[in-house]
């Protein structure tokens, strides 16, 4: 993928950056909103440093993972916040992938997890 040297300048007029702003910020502020919900509701959240220029995804959906996650402390599987409100709720009636020593992961078996710099 494409990364700036340290030469490169990016300019972006002010309108455009107003525009983007405009258009993204009720998005992210719904995001943190919920993040912060979780944070504040969810007990023993585990901390994991970000894997520099690695993105993480979704084993479930493969959407790539925001910042709070769920995880199998065995084997490293990962869902996202979605794919676990969506079981939890019965929207979704598919299961989970097996776990690496065999045994089927469930809702209750997983840990929260929030992602640090």
């Amino acid at each position: 993928s494409w990364v700036p040297s340290r030469n490169t300048v990016l300019e972006l007029e002010v309108e455009s950056a107003k525009y983007i702003l405009r258009h993204l910020l009720p998005h992210f502020n719904h995001l943190m909103s919920f993040e912060l919900w979780e944070l504040e509701n969810v007990p023993n959240i585990r901390l994991k440093h970000q894997v520099k220029n690695v993105r993480e995804l979704c084993d479930t959906c493969t959407t790539t993972l925001f910042n709070i996650h769920l995880f199998c402390p065995r084997c490293g599987y990962v869902i996202c916040m979605d794919c676990y409100r969506d079981r939890l709720a019965g929207f979704v009636s598919t299961g989970l992938a097996d776990c690496s020593d065999g045994s089927v992961h469930n809702l209750t078996s997983l840990d929260t997890c929030v992602t640090i710099p």
